[in-house]
């Protein structure tokens, strides 16, 4: 930042980030399963989107979590 004072991210707003991506992650994973064609292709989609899914659900939980303290 030109001429000014560069704040540093906090753990709360780095979770926070991080949440955002997956979620970003997840829309890309669901668009995937919309045009795949090979059923094993599909199959290794699922699992990649459920490990997003799984992800989201901790880092929001851990980033509702940081809010309050």
């Amino acid at each position: 930042m030109k001429g000014g004072i560069t704040m540093q991210k906090n753990a709360r707003q780095f979770t926070e980030d991080a949440t955002s991506e997956i979620k970003h992650a997840i829309e890309n994973l669901q668009s995937a399963l919309e045009t795949v064609e090979k059923p094993h292709n599909h199959e290794l989609i699922e699992q990649a989107l459920q490990a997003c899914q799984n992800a989201y659900n901790q880092t929001t939980k851990t980033a509702d979590v940081l809010r309050q303290n």
